[in-house]
């Protein structure tokens, strides 16, 4: 509803905003169960932790938002009618307006036929799934790494700087693809922040019981993030249209949550076979063996995201040299 009654030519900024919301919430959360419900145990004692008044608390917090939501939301659909009516007109912003950044806009809203044959949506899509399912990983399992290297006591800050960074992502990539937007495509600040992303990971290889290691890469790794969630949706909508939205950023988001189910999974195998026979059957593994195997792997599936960019910057390139017509759907 906002990226269509507002101008297209903040759409970055707008996306980043609102998507920065969506992390700058479990940051606080993941601080406040930090300050006032750890109790000052660590996660060898969960036991100790006040979860069920953590669990309370969320549920009261839940209820606040779910009354804040219908506030704020109800006015809006007296509007309906003149969202309708601006539709058009912002679609026409925007090809008039984003011409740099999407040379190959499509002049019509892509079917769903139309969608998975085109060779610039399985791109995008690919490039985002890969990126954003090994950026969950890493996410779902800084205490793992942290309890790995006895430095539980960390997780609250690694946790909580993870999600800061992701919502610095979002919005600094969205101010930042508006201003550059009609000199290079959006595509280059995600792949700037891939090939970083890449780097990291290869030094986790050998540098992973490193603090300053770990804390560089929730950095990273989160502003990365941020930076994927947001250039993804602004490009889905510049380039295939808003009539169907929805649709087609759910496809590109779909396959992030199998994508991240796969690697916890693949993840997970990795651990437990790093365990010494002699200290089996415990389940907690410790020392760099315990993950060396994961970052190789998320690294080469971070580098074949690389690609995945190069290639989408590679026809935006061409297009520019060798203009064609608007059906054929280069970025």
């Amino acid at each position: 509803m906002n990226v269509r009654t507002l101008s297209a030519k903040h759409r970055g900024k707008i996306v980043g905003l609102l998507d920065g919301c969506f992390t700058i919430g479990p940051s606080l959360f993941s601080l406040i169960y930090g300050l006032f419900f750890v109790n000052g145990h660590t996660n060898n004692d969960e036991e100790k932790q006040n979860i069920s008044g953590y669990y309370l608390f969320d549920t009261i917090m839940y209820l606040v938002a779910i009354l804040l939501v219908l506030l704020i939301i109800l006015p809006i659909f007296s509007y309906k009618q003149r969202e309708d009516e601006t539709f058009l007109i912002l679609d026409n912003d925007l090809n008039s307006n984003n011409k740099m950044t999407t040379p190959g806009v499509r002049s019509k809203d892509t079917s769903f036929l139309e969608l998975v044959k085109d060779f610039d949506f399985l791109f995008l899509t690919c490039s985002f799934w890969l990126c954003v399912s090994l950026q969950v990983m890493f996410q779902n399992n800084i205490p793992t790494f942290l309890k790995s290297f006895h430095m539980e006591q960390y997780t609250t800050l690694l946790t909580t700087l993870n999600f800061i960074s992701q919502t610095v992502g979002k919005i600094g990539s969205g101010v930042v693809s508006d201003c550059i937007v009609h000199i290079v495509p959006r595509i280059v600040v995600h792949l700037t922040s891939t090939i970083l992303q890449t780097l990291i990971l290869v030094m986790c290889v050998f540098l992973s019981d490193s603090l300053a290691m770990l804390l560089v890469a929730s950095i990273q790794l989160g502003i990365a993030n941020g930076i994927a969630w947001n250039v993804t949706n602004v490009m889905t909508s510049e380039n295939f249209g808003l009539k169907h939205y929805p649709r087609n950023i759910g496809i590109v988001m779909l396959g992030t949550a199998f994508g991240g189910i796969v690697l916890q999974k693949v993840f997970g195998a990795i651990y437990e076979d790093a365990i010494p026979m002699e200290a089996k059957p415990t389940t907690d593994c410790y020392g760099v063996v315990c993950f060396s195997w994961s970052f190789v792997m998320v690294a080469g599936l971070s580098f074949c995201s690389v690609i995945l960019h190069l290639g989408i910057f590679e026809r935006w390139w061409r297009y520019t040299k060798h203009p064609i017509a608007p059906s054929v759907g280069l970025m």
